[in-house]
């Protein structure tokens, strides 16, 4: 971590001034899952963080738009899962503008990835400015990473959502369920034996391929990625209402998947 922050250093150095407000991010006390629906009604602030309670080493950040959620968060996205792993890429380049991950409707990251990311967008700024971190990403990094690097954390997860969305609740859940995945040993253990054990050979097939225009699903950190994705699809709040295109994997593994996570003590 602290070669991580050493090289952040630098890219900060070296990245261009912009304009725009001096901060964006409000950091607010922390808050339980059941509470979100009410904090996303009332949240004014362009970005507001809260750390999850019941959710040990999470951070969700609600946006007050599609557009500070894309820039917040969407190219450590990109780094995380497009194809080739690990790119940097400017906000203006076509692979980026045209990815999903530049539209997403909420991201997730764990504490390895998000490191990496910022590691090497402090790397490429030496080459170009475009590809040094932005202030809202610099941002998000001294207010909730640091932090957690000073309480000695490790393992954590970050979460980010439009708060004003349609979908929100779907979405908010979504990405939740991902830092459940990411954060329990235990949590993904039932998963792994749940997608090996219960899930049709042919179901887990149409699952990849389903969602393999926007997911690199290549080796093993590919195999995990679509066990994670496939949990999330599954249990996300209105997944059996066709939201995101799973319902008739809610309707066939969502009770058998959720009974099974049930039996974690």
């Amino acid at each position: 971590m602290k070669s991580v922050l050493m090289a952040l250093w630098m890219s900060m150095s070296a990245a261009p001034a912009s304009a725009g407000p001096e901060s964006q991010i409000s950091i607010l006390e922390p808050i339980e899952t059941r509470e979100i629906k009410s904090w996303s009604d009332t949240s004014s602030r362009d970005v507001e963080c809260r750390e999850l309670s019941d959710v040990g080493n999470a951070f969700l950040c609600l946006t007050q738009t599609s557009e500070l959620l894309t820039r917040l968060m969407a190219r450590a996205s990109y780094f995380k899962e497009a194809s080739p792993r690990g790119q940097i890429v400017s906000v203006n380049d076509g692979r980026f503008m045209g990815s999903d991950q530049a539209h997403y409707v909420g991201h997730d990251t764990v504490a390895k990835s998000i490191n990496a990311f910022y590691a090497k967008s402090a790397e490429k700024c030496v080459e170009s400015r475009e590809l040094c971190v932005s202030p809202l990403e610099k941002e998000l990094f001294d207010k909730v990473i640091e932090p957690l690097r000073k309480r000695q954390v490790t393992n954590f997860a970050i979460l980010a959502v439009e708060a004003r969305a349609d979908s929100f609740m779907s979405n908010v859940t979504h990405e939740i369920l991902h830092a459940r995945y990411y954060l329990s040993p235990a949590y993904r253990s039932v998963v792994t034996k749940f997608w090996k054990k219960n899930v049709a050979p042919d179901d887990r097939d149409k699952i990849r391929k389903f969602l393999a225009d926007t997911y690199n699903f290549e080796g093993p950190e590919g195999e995990t990625l679509l066990m994670n994705e496939f949990q999330a699809y599954t249990l996300e709040e209105d997944a059996d209402k066709n939201v995101s295109g799973f319902a008739r994997i809610e309707r066939a593994y969502g009770v058998p998947l959720k009974n099974a996570l049930n039996s974690i003590p």
